[in-house]
């Protein structure tokens, strides 16, 4: 389970992570957050990402009725926990300013990891047809 889990999360998560590093990088050129202590940081989020998509693995055993409304569960979920562990750990500001900041980050981050993860279902799809014709 644990090694099925990973195979199919691994470049999704690759992907967050690298992003999220990005983005924090950013942040600290421009002096907009502090990165004491970096390398805590990275471990933070990377186990961060890593909850996040066990929140989005589980989530894909419910039934929805429409992908949209998962996708709507989904990151709704995924920023509750990034609050909370953002707020606990002292990672996000909890100011309305912060908040939306960090609300659009993370819808961006989310469209972009669907959007990439549909793209390579639909190109598996081709080539699963491409075989069978043969």
């Amino acid at each position: 389970m644990i090694k099925q889990f990973f195979s199919n999360n691994i470049n999704t998560m690759t992907f967050v992570f690298s992003i999220v590093i990005l983005i924090n990088a950013l942040f600290a050129v421009f002096n907009a957050s502090e990165l004491g202590g970096a390398q805590y940081t990275i471990i933070l989020i990377a186990f961060l990402i890593l909850a996040l998509a066990l929140i989005s693995h589980f989530l894909t055993y419910l039934n929805f009725s429409s992908e949209k409304l998962f996708h709507v569960v989904n990151f709704i979920s995924q920023f509750t926990f990034i609050i909370f562990i953002g707020s606990l750990f002292g990672l996000m500001d909890l100011s309305l300013n912060g908040m939306m900041i960090n609300l659009f980050i993370a819808l961006g981050i989310y469209t972009l990891s669907a959007k990439k993860r549909k793209y390579e279902f639909e190109q598996l799809a081709i080539a699963i047809n491409e075989r069978l014709s043969e």
